[in-house]
C-alpha cells in the first residue's frame, strides 16, 4: 500500500491535535451524533442499539467502523432531512 505511510503521518497529527477518538467513545459519539441530528430533523428515535464490535473479516484496519440500530417514527420531509444529512466526518 504506497499511501501508508502518508496515512500514518496524518493520524499522527491529528492524534497530537486531540482529534483522536478512543475506541470505547466512539460508539457513544455516534449515538450522539444520530441523536442531535435526530432532533434538527424532527425525527424522534424509540431505541438506539449499539452494534457490538467484531475484528473478523476486517480488511483494513486504519478505518474503525461502528453501526447503531435506531427505532424512530416521523414524517416523509423529517426523514428525508435526517437521511440527507451530510454525516461529514
Amino acid at each position: 500500500m504506497t499511501n501508508k505511510p502518508n496515512y500514518e503521518r496524518k493520524f499522527k497529527e491529528l492524534e497530537t491535535k486531540g482529534v483522536f477518538v478512543v475506541d470505547e467513545d466512539q460508539a457513544l459519539q455516534l449515538q450522539r451524533e444520530v441523536q442531535s441530528h435526530a432532533v434538527l430533523s424532527g425525527v424522534y428515535v424509540s431505541l438506539y442499539n449499539p452494534a457490538v464490535r467484531t475484528m473478523s473479516g476486517r480488511t483494513n484496519a486504519f478505518f474503525d467502523e461502528d453501526s447503531l440500530t435506531i427505532n424512530f417514527s416521523t414524517g416523509e420531509k423529517e426523514l428525508v432531512d435526517f437521511l440527507y444529512w451530510p454525516w461529514g466526518w
